[in-house]
Order: structure tokens, then sequence, then C-alpha cells
């Protein structure tokens, strides 16, 4: 209960930080405590593009006094967010323990688990279970066949929606107010010269993507890599979708277009039967 309070304690001096600075009206501040948690998030960004930062260094790059500075690094050690070494801050890995935790309310590992490494197994590619969040995808689950290629990609990261098959499976699905929002605030970005670059031929393939229950990445992500999605559904909902990656020279013909699909589409239903004996 100590060790509770303390970190409570500690929260609320980050949040209240700049109250005592002379803010009086109860607007102003409101407003310094949203400016408070805004320097906060910047500071995480900050010191994950770096790395690690000093204390002089971190305050020249976000233009804030050295002795604020200080201040919120402090307390962020403190609560366990940052980790000093040498003078230097980095993250810790208390944001891993809150991904995994999310990662385990969308879908346990034991639901989805086994179904990805049968997959990877039998196609030798690389299996994902990827979800929606603020218009990304984000892939939380992977396996890893005998012959997977392994490209500049990592669990959690965010990823245009409109330039993977998992991403497009999931914009199928998804209720047509929810896209019109995502592809408002998306700029659809051309990644590789395949991508999908306009609404009116991304919502054309969704379309189709509708009518045969997958969905494909023809190198519009990575050049060289194919891959083939099929949505995850639950109680009428989309919750992700099970994709299969691999090398366009291995992804083709049937096998890209026939074969896979079947795989993934089977992979799926195996998934939502377990999820539905298990919610």
């Amino acid at each position: 209960m100590v060790a509770l309070t303390a970190h409570l304690d500690l929260c609320r001096s980050l949040i209240l930080l700049p109250a005592s600075y002379g803010y009086m009206d109860e607007n102003t501040t409101y407003s310094s405590e949203v400016k408070t948690a805004v320097r906060v998030f910047e500071i995480i960004e900050a010191i994950r593009e770096k790395n690690e930062v000093g204390v002089t260094e971190l305050a020249n790059e976000l233009d804030i006094a050295k002795s604020t500075t200080h201040r919120y690094l402090t307390t962020m050690e403190q609560a366990e967010y940052l980790i000093k070494e040498d003078d230097k801050y980095q993250l810790s890995l208390k944001y891993l323990d809150h991904g995994v935790y999310k990662r385990k309310q969308i879908l346990p590992w034991q639901i989805i688990g086994q179904t990805l490494k049968q997959l990877s197994s039998e196609t030798s590619e690389i299996a994902w279970f990827t979800v929606e969040e603020h218009g990304k995808g984000r892939d939380i689950y992977k396996s890893e066949g005998d012959r997977a290629i392994t490209v500049e990609t990592w669990i959690g990261q965010a990823k245009p929606l409109h330039a993977l098959a998992a991403g497009k499976a999931i914009l199928a699905f998804t209720p047509q107010d929810r896209v019109r929002e995502i592809l408002d605030t998306q700029e659809l970005e051309k990644i590789t010269e395949q991508t999908i670059s306009t609404r009116d031929a991304l919502l054309a393939e969704l379309e189709e993507i509708r009518e045969k229950g997958v969905a494909f990445n023809d190198e519009e992500y990575t050049k060289g890599i194919r891959s083939v999605a099929a949505p995850v559904f639950h109680d009428d909902d989309v919750v992700g979708a099970v994709s299969v990656s691999g090398p366009a020279n291995r992804m083709r013909g049937d096998r890209y277009r026939q074969e896979l699909p079947e795989l993934v589409l089977g992979a799926v239903n195996e998934v939502e039967l377990k999820m539905q004996s298990t919610f």
C-alpha cells in the first residue's frame, strides 16, 4: 500500500508540475496540466528516437529549461517509466508490460498461438495476427516458419492499413463510417510503386475483398514481399486479421491466389471457433 501511494503521488506530481508556477484560475491550471501531459509524451518519443539522452541534450531538443527537464526525467524514472545509466535516460521495459497486458485483452496467446504456429509451419513463411488501432495496423503476434524471411518490422509497430493485406482485410469489414473516419485522417501514402494511393482505388479493392473474403498485398508495403490475409470476427465484429507473408518469388501463381488463401481462411475459422468457446 505504501508503494502504491508513493507511485500515485509521483504521478500527481508529474501531472500537476506547472501548477506551482503561478497558475491560479481553474482554466489555466487545466491547460497547464494538459500541456504537462503532452510534454511527457514528447519526452517519451524523443528518447525513443535517440535511444538515450542526457538532461542538456533533451532540454535543447524540446526547448525547455534544464531544471524543468531534470524534474520530468527524475519523476518518470522514479515511476519506472525510464531508466538512468551514466547520466543518460532510456525507456524502461514498463512499456512492454503495458503492451503485453493490452495484447492479452484483445486476444490471448492461448487462442491464437497454436494456430499461427501451424500456419507458419504449413507455409514455411511468417504468420501474423494484426489489429487496427487509431487508424493504423499493428501486428501483435507472429510465428516464423523454417523459410521465413525476416523483414524490418517488429511486434507493435504502427503500419498504414491501406498497404497491408491484413489492413485491407480489416478495413473491408469495418463499418463504413469508421472507414471514412480513418481515410479522412490517414494519408494514403505511396510506399512502393505498387501501393494503392487513391481513395477510389482502395474502396474498389475493399469491395472485392468483401466478395472474396481474402485480401492480398502485392509488394505494396515492402518491395519483394507479398502477403495474404483474412479477417477474424467475433460476435459479427471484425477484431483483426490473420495473414501470411513471404518473398514474392515463392508467393505467386496458384500458391499465392488459391493455396495460401485456403490455408489462411482455415486458420481464421479455427481462431473464431476457439473464441466462441472461450468468450
